[in-house]
C-alpha cells in the first residue's frame, strides 16, 4: 500500500536530518473554514497507517506550534522570519527578539498563511511569535480577527445596570461588543477564559467593516421579534384545588360563567409562538391578572370584579369573605408575578431594540353580558383597545387597515375600551421626566375578537371557521415586527446605538 502522499500541503517542519537520524516530517493543510489539519509523519516506516494527524482551530494550532518550538530547544535551530517584515515591525521584532529568530514551526507557519492569504491568522500568529504588537487602545480591523455578530444581548455596567450589547465570536474567542458609534468602531470584551493559547494578546476595539455593518443591522432585525409581547390574561380555565373552598358555586354553576367570562382558547388562537408571551395560567375568577390590583382604582371592582372577583357576571356571589392575608396572597402569586414577567420582557425588548409593542389579546361574547357596561348590539368582529398616550394612530391604522381589508367589521373602544400596560411603564403615572421617557419606548394596542367567529358559545366547542381566522392573526405579527423596526428607528440608524 502506498503511504499518504502529503503533496497538497505544506511543510510545517522537517526532522529528516535532526540530530542525524532519519527523523519525521510534519505537514499542514487547511481543511475547513476554521480548521487545519497536521500530520506527523515518521519517515522511517513504510506504513501507510503509522503517520498521526491531527485537527486544530488556528487557537490551538499556534499553542501546539508554539509548544513544539520550545521543546526543539530552538536557539539552536532558529531561523530569521521568511515573511517581509513592516519597519515598525521589524523594530517590534528585535526588541523581542534580541538574536533575530524564530523557531522553524513558527516559520514555516508564518510561511504557510501568508501563501493563503490568511490574513486574520496571520496577525495572530506574528502576534504570538512576538514580530508584532497592538497597543491596548489600537484598533484591529474586524474581518482581521474574522469577528461575527451572533445576536443581540446585555452587558452589565455596574450592579443591576445594563448597556445593550451583540454577542460575538472571533479568532481570539467569543465576548461581546458594545453597539458602535458613527466612525464604526466598537469596544469589544472577550470573556474571560475563552482563549486557550497562553500568549497574552486580547484587542479592546474593533473597526466593523461593511460585511461586518450588515451582519449587525440583520441581527437587529431578527432580533426585533423579541419586541413584540404578547399579553394574554383570560384564556384559562384553571383554579388549583387549593383554592376550590373559596367558591360558593357548584361545578355546573362555575363551567357556565367561565363559558361566559373565559376568553376560552385565546391563547390557541393568537398563537403567539416564537415572540415573547405572558399567558396566565389560572382563571380570572381567581385573579384577574389585568386588573388594577387595587379596587379604588379599578372601575370594575364596583359590580364586585376587580382583580379578586366577588361576584358572577350576573351580580350573585362567587365566593366567601377572604381574609386579606388570602387575597394578598393571590395577587402576589398570579397578579404581580403576571406584571413582572410583562415588565422583564418590556425591559429586554428596550434594552434590545429601544422599543416595545404589546399585544393585550383578548376574545368577547357575541351578545352583551349582565355585568357589561356596553349593552349595545350588533357587535363588532373585532375590537380594537387603545391607551390615550401609549397607542399611536399609526399602529391603530395599521391594525385596523387589516382587519377591514379582509372584511371584518372593526370597532374602536368598544364594546370594551383601553389595553394593558404595566404600572412600571405606564405614562400618565410617571412624574419626571427620566420616568416619562422610558414609559415612552412602550406601546401596547387590545385587539379583542368576537367569539361568534370561532366557536360555538353555548358548547364552547371551535367552529371549522377557527383554523382560518387563527392564520389571519398570525400573519398581522410579521406586519407589526415592521412597525416596530420603522418605530424603533432600526431602519433609520442601522447599525449605530438605539
Amino acid at each position: 500500500m502506498r503511504k499518504r502522499s502529503f503533496s497538497d500541503c505544506d511543510l510545517l517542519f522537517d526532522g529528516a536530518m535532526l540530530h542525524g537520524g532519519m527523523g519525521w516530517r510534519e505537514y499542514i493543510k487547511r481543511t475547513g473554514e476554521h480548521t487545519w489539519t497536521v500530520w506527523y509523519d515518521p519517515l522511517d516506516s513504510d506504513d501507510a497507517y503509522l503517520y498521526e494527524r491531527s485537527e486544530y482551530d488556528i487557537s490551538s494550532l499556534i499553542t501546539y506550534v508554539l509548544e513544539r518550538d520550545i521543546w526543539l530547544e530552538y536557539d539552536s535551530l532558529g531561523e530569521v522570519p521568511c515573511i517581509s517584515l513592516t519597519e515598525q515591525e521589524q523594530e517590534y521584532f528585535e526588541y523581542k527578539h534580541p538574536g533575530g529568530t524564530i523557531g522553524p514551526h513558527m516559520n514555516n507557519l508564518l510561511r504557510h498563511l501568508l501563501k493563503h492569504g490568511n490574513e486574520g491568522e496571520l496577525l495572530m500568529v506574528k502576534i504570538a511569535a512576538e514580530i508584532t504588537g497592538i497597543a491596548a487602545n489600537e484598533v484591529v480591523d474586524s474581518d482581521l480577527i474574522n469577528l461575527k455578530i451572533l445576536s443581540v444581548s446585555r452587558k452589565a455596567i455596574w450592579k443591576g445596570v445594563y448597556k445593550k450589547a451583540f454577542e460575538i465570536s472571533s479568532y481570539f474567542g467569543k465576548g461581546q461588543i458594545y453597539p458602535p458609534g458613527g466612525n464604526g468602531i466598537a469596544p469589544l470584551f472577550l470573556y474571560s477564559g475563552s482563549n486557550p493559547y497562553y500568549y497574552n494578546y486580547q484587542p479592546n476595539y474593533v473597526k466593523l467593516s461593511e460585511r461586518a455593518k450588515k451582519e449587525l443591522k440583520e441581527v437587529q432585525r431578527k432580533n426585533v421579534k423579541y419586541s413584540l409581547i404578547f399579553h394574554i390574561p383570560h384564556a384559562s380555565q384553571d383554579i388549583p384545588n387549593t383554592y376550590m373552598d373559596q367558591f360558593l358555586l357548584r361545578y355546573e354553576e362555575l363551567y357556565d360563567e367561565h363559558l361566559r367570562l373565559v376568553d376560552r382558547y385565546a391563547d390557541e388562537l393568537f398563537d403567539p409562538s416564537g415572540y415573547h408571551s405572558v399567558i396566565s395560567p389560572v382563571s380570572r375568577f381567581l385573579c384577574d391578572v389585568e386588573r388594577f390590583s387595587n379596587d379604588d382604582e379599578e372601575p370594575m371592582a364596583r359590580v364586585g370584579m376587580g382583580a379578586v372577583y366577588l361576584n358572577t357576571t350576573d351580580g350573585k356571589p362567587l365566593r366567601r369573605d377572604l381574609t386579606k392575608k388570602e387575597r394578598d396572597h393571590l395577587i402576589e402569586e398570579y397578579h404581580r408575578k403576571n406584571e413582572r414577567s410583562v415588565e422583564l420582557y418590556q425591559g429586554e425588548a428596550i434594552l434590545s431594540n429601544g422599543f416595545a409593542l404589546i399585544i393585550d389579546c383578548h376574545t368577547f361574547p357575541s351578545l352583551p353580558l349582565p355585568c357589561d357596561e356596553n349593552q349595545a348590539i350588533p357587535r363588532p368582529d373585532i375590537c380594537i383597545g387603545t391607551d390615550e398616550d401609549q397607542t399611536s394612530p399609526q399602529v391603530v391604522e395599521l391594525v385596523t387597515n387589516y382587519f377591514t381589508e379582509l372584511g371584518y367589521s372593526v370597532s374602536m373602544n368598544t364594546p370594551y375600551a383601553g389595553t394593558y400596560i404595566p404600572r412600571k411603564y405606564l405614562l400618565r403615572k410617571k412624574k419626571t421626566d427620566v420616568a416619562r421617557e422610558s414609559a415612552a419606548k412602550v406601546e401596547s394596542i387590545m385587539i379583542e375578537v368576537d367569539r361568534s367567529l370561532y366557536m360555538d358559545e353555548k358548547t364552547g366547542e371551535k367552529l371549522p371557521q377557527f383554523n382560518e381566522l387563527q392564520n389571519r392573526l398570525r400573519a398581522l405579527w410579521p406586519i407589526l415586527e415592521q412597525y416596530i423596526v420603522t418605530r424603533g428607528g432600526i431602519e433609520k440608524r442601522g447599525y449605530r446605538e438605539i
